[in-house]
């Protein structure tokens, strides 16, 4: 053999282990990874549709899917009341029975950041906590105390019963 084809077979051999590595790695990553958490995983599920909403024609939606310890999902916010409907993609994480999520608004023309951090109280069918926010309208950071549930009719009640009071 000459110099030529072992330099040759040298560098298609280097080609073809590093994507086999590739490959490796990102199997492992995504596939057996994710696999052991779940099975590891002991705490409390929030996967699903939690609902909020407020006495001025407001209502948000937030939609997790929980894979162990991590959360992803899409929120949704409507003020009818001001023809204002926002959406965001959502990554967070679950600790004992606390979540962090950070939300990032999928309009890139339009700011929009929020952050929350939720605690999951009662039988599981709430979470509580408070958001942080930029407010265009104000052109300040604010946060709120707010609870979401997973019956959307609670909320609509809570919402209808402080309107009342």
């Amino acid at each position: 053999m000459d110099t030529q084809n072992e330099i040759i077979i040298g560098v298609i051999s280097g080609i073809l282990t590093s994507a086999i590595l590739f490959i490796a790695v990102n199997f492992f990553q995504n596939t057996v990874l994710p696999a052991i958490r779940q099975l590891v995983y002991k705490g409390v599920d929030v996967s699903g549709s939690w609902h909020w909403e407020n006495h001025f024609a407001t209502v948000a939606k937030l939609e997790l899917k929980q894979s162990a310890d991590r959360l992803v999902g899409a929120f949704t916010y409507v003020n009818t009341g001001n023809s204002i409907f926002k959406t965001f993609a959502v990554k967070g994480q679950i600790q004992d029975r606390f979540i962090q999520l950070q939300l990032q608004s999928n309009d890139q023309q339009k700011l929009g950041v929020l952050s929350y951090v939720f605690e999951v109280v009662g039988d599981g069918s709430e979470l509580r906590g408070c958001s942080s926010f930029y407010a265009t309208n104000a052109h300040r950071i604010e946060s709120e105390r707010e609870s979401f549930f997973r019956d959307a009719a609670i909320a609509k009640k809570l919402a209808h019963d402080k309107k009342i009071a």
